[in-house]
């Protein structure tokens, strides 16, 4: 774009000119020439006059309504002017300045934008959100889905010191998430290729668009959390989800089958794929609700959020806390599978107490015990923490005024007195009686 005529060149009239709406969001401007000279107008009531050699009344730079074409503009202008323009000649028009957040979330184009986005997420991406209920509420697995939207939300409450007070909108980058997650949502769903991930996939993604192109990258830098704490409400495809609860199984066999064997019994591992414990004549299998799954994506949900919330904790802690789900879960499930075992061994294939015991209480209560006993070990783990690791606590506010006040006393200095030479402002010597003043 020619920001010069040919016969001239851009000047600013006078250049310590200082106009407070330069600081102003800027999405369209005007240069024309005019008789007596170049006018660059912006908004609808700021206008700075410029020189340019030559005459003549076209127009000759316009930009449109467009906030993201304006922006692009704007760069073109400035980059021009450095070129055209000897130094030291400023530059005209600073980079696109973002807006007060009250200002923004008030004018009409934010709302009407706000309220396209969302209806337009909600209606391309309603049939993958009734699906994923739907796997929330078939799939025991699942079940800890209908809780991570609420802790999502949780997670952007607490952080709602960092909402950013200034606006820089709308962010096109955000038209990228959005388009890939529609397009995601759509191949998964006609294709029926792991239809419900990618449709959880791609509306985590949207919904990423939608955060950038409202409020910024401040405002994806204060949402990220909650975004990315969605995935765990995702079903896995279901080849990988399958391959992962099977190598769950060999691993809760191999580690019980261990476990019996140092208790004393003489266990072994058989049955197809190796997740069958055998002892005598009592044959003890793994299925596939035994496999732990359950435990391990709802553990890990929750080893996320712990880390997400303990935002007093350093950040090696809140790490370790979230690696620490994933064999903490797993340890949980052998434990309990070890548990089940013990008894159906006392059982000894009878129908007696200890059968009975095993049916109705000890396979069934185990499971519900594998979470209190988790968050123990988890506990366990930050007070082992706290124990190697002792971080002094921070000094109160009493002695740290005390501290300054006894180091500033210990470093006062009384100065000396000195008599000055002067005769007439050396001390006088009082007057002794029957000698004259």
């Amino acid at each position: 774009m020619p920001l010069a005529s040919k016969n001239g060149t851009i000047e600013l009239t006078n250049k310590s000119d200082a106009h407070p709406s330069l600081a102003e969001r800027v999405t369209h401007f005007r240069i024309s020439r005019t008789p007596s000279g170049c006018v660059l107008c912006f908004g609808r009531t700021t206008c700075i006059k410029l020189y340019a050699r030559g005459n003549g009344g076209e127009e000759f730079a316009t930009a449109g309504r467009s906030a993201a074409r304006g922006r692009r503009i704007l760069n073109i202008l400035n980059r021009t002017i450095d070129t055209v323009c000897p130094a030291p000649v400023t530059r005209l028009l600073p980079v696109e300045q973002p807006q007060p957040l009250a200002d923004v979330v008030r004018s009409k184009a934010w709302q009407r934008t706000v309220a396209v986005l969302l209806v337009g997420v909600g209606f391309a991406f309603h049939q993958g959100v009734i699906d994923t209920v739907r796997v929330w509420a078939t799939q025991a697995d699942y079940s800890h889905g209908f809780l991570v939207p609420f802790v999502a939300a949780y997670l952007l409450y607490l952080r709602r010191h960092q909402f950013p007070p200034l606006v820089e909108w709308p962010e096109p980058w955000g038209l990228a998430p959005l388009v890939a997650g529609a397009a995601i949502s759509t191949f998964a769903g006609t294709y029926n290729y792991a239809k419900e991930f990618g449709q959880g996939i791609g509306l985590i993604l949207a919904l990423t668009g939608v955060v950038l192109i409202v409020l910024g990258r401040p405002g994806l830098r204060w949402a990220w959390p909650g975004l990315a704490f969605l995935v765990f409400m995702v079903k896995m495809p279901d080849r990988i989800e399958i391959l992962f609860a099977f190598k769950l199984r060999q691993i809760a066999t191999q580690a019980s089958n261990f476990l019996l064997q140092m208790l004393g019994y003489s266990s072994y591992i058989g049955g197809p794929g190796g997740t069958v414990i055998s002892i005598g004549e009592v044959h003890i299998g793994v299925a596939w609700a035994c496999s732990g799954l359950s435990m391990l994506l709802t553990f890990v949900a929750m080893g996320a959020a712990f880390a997400l919330l303990m935002t007093k904790r350093p950040t090696s802690d809140r790490l370790l806390v979230f690696a620490s789900s994933i064999p903490i879960a797993i340890i949980s499930n052998i434990l309990r599978i070890t548990a089940t075992a013990l008894v159906y061994i006392a059982a000894d294939n009878k129908d007696n107490f200890w059968k009975w015991l095993g049916d109705k209480i000890v396979h069934d209560l185990a499971g519900w015990l594998m979470m209190p006993l988790a968050l123990g070990f988890m506990w366990l783990l930050l007070k082992t923490v706290d124990w190697l690791f002792v971080v002094p606590p921070p000094p109160e506010r009493d002695d740290v005024l005390r501290v300054a006040t006894q180091s500033a006393a210990a470093n006062w200095v009384v100065p000396e007195r000195t008599v000055n030479d002067d005769p007439d402002l050396a001390p006088k010597p009082k007057p002794q009686d029957g000698v004259p003043k």
